[in-house]
């Protein structure tokens, strides 16, 4: 990520932390135009709310806080589908290194997820023997 850093904004979101904290986002700077973004979310408020619903809202408001309007979606994985199918970017890249869906214990909603950000991705790239 730290290339694409050098010539436009990146902001890379990790996974949710859930806690008695308020739901929000953390941003921290790591490079120049490079932000790591941590969703913090609350335990109340998943009593109220699903969790793809929070991140989704949080997706939303980091994109309008930060005026972003062109964007490339680069997935690292499908489930990420749950809450940022909706969003329009010009470009939408899965970087699926590992076949997540064939896991011991993969749920079911992995695979469909999968199949949706395949059919909805323009650049895939994949891991395998060489």
């Amino acid at each position: 990520m730290s290339r694409f850093a050098r010539g436009q904004r990146v902001f890379f979101v990790e996974e949710p932390i859930f806690s008695d904290e308020t739901t929000r986002l953390e941003i921290s700077q790591r490079e120049d135009n490079l932000s790591v973004v941590v969703p913090h979310i609350s335990n109340t408020d998943r009593e109220t709310q699903t969790v793809e619903g929070i991140q989704r809202d949080l997706l939303n408001r980091l994109l309008d806080d930060n005026q972003i309007k062109q964007f490339v979606l680069w997935f690292y994985t499908p489930m990420a589908m749950s809450f940022a199918s909706h969003l329009l970017p010009e470009v939408t890249v899965y970087d699926c290194m590992d076949e997540l869906s064939a896991f011991k214990f993969a749920s079911p909603e992995l695979f469909e997820n999968e199949q949706k950000l395949f059919k909805k991705a323009d650049l895939v790239f994949t891991g395998g023997q060489s």
